[in-house]
């Protein structure tokens, strides 16, 4: 067997594909630590966020039993008014999400709402309905009218498969 046979070169990695998977790797890592952290924080509280979010949404059911949606929505809005933060406010949308799944459902409830996909109508819905209860720079707002638009997205698409 000759060993004189030229030894071809091992082929170069651009710097294009270096660089990308370098990213995907720093994406990676950067990932599992947020994630890590969420653990973390969940683990040491015990699972009182997800036993508030619990609460609320039985809270909602209860307040929502022979009532209309817009009473879910303004009592949401009420709530929100009195919450201080991300933390306190997050379980509102529990709060929403249990009160509208008995209430009754008004028509007029999702006029004027954009479809959640519309990003530029959704950003300026959310910001000019926070701005109206002068809570335009609270975190937990422009959730609770997310879930406005999931709602309303969500009788869309009900109403359509009907007919």
């Amino acid at each position: 067997m000759p060993t004189d046979l030229p030894v071809r070169p091992k082929p170069k990695i651009d710097r294009m594909r270096r660089g990308c998977v370098g990213v995907v790797v720093v994406g990676g890592v950067l990932t599992l630590i947020v994630l890590a952290i969420v653990a973390s924080v969940i683990w040491q509280d015990g699972g009182v966020f997800f036993k508030r979010t619990e609460s609320a949404i039985q809270d909602g059911r209860s307040f929502g039993q022979e009532r209309l949606d817009q009473a879910c929505l303004d009592e949401t809005k009420a709530r929100l008014k009195k919450t201080t933060g991300f933390a306190d406010g997050m379980p509102l949308l529990g709060f929403f999400r249990g009160c509208t799944m008995v209430a009754k459902p008004t028509g007029p409830f999702c006029e004027g709402v954009p479809m959640p996909l519309e990003l530029f109508d959704s950003a300026a819905y959310q910001q000019q309905q926070c701005d109206a209860l002068e809570l335009g720079k609270h975190p937990a707002c422009k959730p609770v009218f997310n879930e406005v638009q999931q709602l309303c997205y969500r009788r869309w698409l009900e109403q359509e498969f009907k007919e």
